[in-house]
């Protein structure tokens, strides 16, 4: 599948993905569930919203191949440095 996807990885893996990594994995996708109650929060929409159309969990990261990086600008990278501080 290529596209957008939002991907979990167990916290206690102690890895962390460097911005715009390229990564290959077998998972299963979930396909988020609308909201069950009237005004309640809809994951399915929120997550259109961002321009993902589903969700994968991977309990460790032995399961990503890393494929290599993009990069980014320097102003991202910036950010991305700030955010992780």
């Amino acid at each position: 599948v290529k596209g957008k996807l939002i991907v979990y990885i167990s916290k206690s893996s102690g890895h962390f993905l460097k911005y715009r990594t390229q990564v290959k994995f077998k998972s299963v996708i979930e396909e988020p569930k609308e909201a069950t109650n009237p005004g309640g929060f809809d994951y399915k929409r929120y997550l259109a919203s961002v321009g993902a159309s589903g969700t994968v969990y991977l309990s460790d990261f032995s399961e990503i191949e890393l494929q290599g990086s993009k990069g980014g600008g320097l102003i991202q990278q910036l950010g991305i440095n700030i955010k992780n501080k």
